[in-house]
């Protein structure tokens, strides 16, 4: 279903054109604007035939259309506050360079200390690497499996001789009798 755009809305759409659109300040907008702005509002456009009538009947109304001196005094206006704009935009440049050297300064100090504290902790690896050598080098060292084996067949000897010698013992200690006692 086609839906219609009223004429007031078309004229509608030109008014605001010309009170937000500073550079219809010295003449009127074209009709693909116009459409472009319906579409914005309304969600279509219309005719083109329909549009350039109203175009057409806005240029025909007196002041409707801004003349030649009253362009002049427009684009015054607007260089000024293009100018304005400019100012504004080279100063937040400057601020943003200024911002940029700071942080260039932050991020050098920060890989100065990150260069020290790895020597820092590198000459302190090296330190304790040299006590742990040092320490290992007053270590007793193991003993030799040959040694460790004789001093192993040693003792269990010896702790079979002391189980023999303790057998022989209690049989030559006399016992008590128990029946002796009752």
């Amino acid at each position: 279903m086609r839906q219609w755009v009223s004429d007031e809305q078309i004229e509608s759409a030109i008014a605001s054109l010309f009170a937000t659109e500073a550079r219809w300040a010295d003449g009127i907008p074209g009709v693909r604007d116009v459409a472009k702005a319906l579409r914005a509002r309304v969600g279509h456009a219309g005719t083109n035939e329909r549009i350039r009538a109203a175009l057409n009947r806005v240029r025909a109304r007196p002041g409707a259309a801004p003349g030649p001196a009253q362009a002049d005094i427009v684009w015054a206006e607007r260089a000024r506050e293009l100018q304005a704009v400019v100012e504004r935009k080279d100063q937040k440049i400057g601020e943003l360079e200024r911002e940029l050297v700071a942080m260039r300064e932050r991020a050098e100090l920060a890989e100065h200390r990150e260069l020290a504290h790895q020597d820092m902790y590198l000459g302190q690896i090296y330190d304790l690497r040299q006590e742990l050598k040092a320490r290992e080098a007053l270590r007793p060292r193991g003993v030799h499996p040959d040694v460790y084996l004789a001093a192993k067949r040693e003792l269990h000897a010896a702790q079979c001789e002391n189980a023999e010698l303790r057998a022989r013992l209690s049989e030559t200690e006399p016992r008590p009798n128990v029946e002796e006692g009752s």
